[in-house]
């Protein structure tokens, strides 16, 4: 599991608002594949603190390009530039859990290799 803090004073009310109404809307069980399942959300006890528990994925695409990963996986930026099949595997996961959110008429609003872009890559 992951958790992701957001620090209530430092966030404007509507945009936490939003954010919980996107979380419940695209993450949940069942949704997509290529989207991050939120498992769980609410205020801290403390109440200047909201948090987001979201699976573990393998890796960040930013890992895998930069081979920052301690697991073992066997892929690198190299090998990743050499395989085309694996480069169009991952981008079309990316791709597809882009146009759910769209499709589900929502913007992701940070996307970037180190942030919210999980990838999941087959070991085999």
């Amino acid at each position: 599991m992951a958790r992701k803090l957001l620090h209530i004073p430092s966030i404007d009310e509507r945009a936490l608002q939003k954010e919980v109404l996107a979380i419940t809307r695209l993450c949940g069980p069942d949704t997509h594949p290529n989207i991050v399942q939120v498992l769980n959300h609410g205020m801290m006890s403390n109440a200047v603190v909201y948090f987001i528990d979201m699976e573990l994925c393998d890796l960040s695409l930013h890992e895998f390009i930069h081979g920052e990963s301690s697991e073992g996986i066997p892929y690198s930026i190299t090998s990743l530039a050499q395989n085309h099949f694996l480069l169009w595997d991952i981008m079309s996961q990316i791709s597809n859990g882009v146009e759910y959110i769209h499709h589900q008429g929502q913007v992701h609003r940070d996307i970037k290799p180190r942030n919210s872009i999980p990838l999941c890559i087959p070991y085999n």
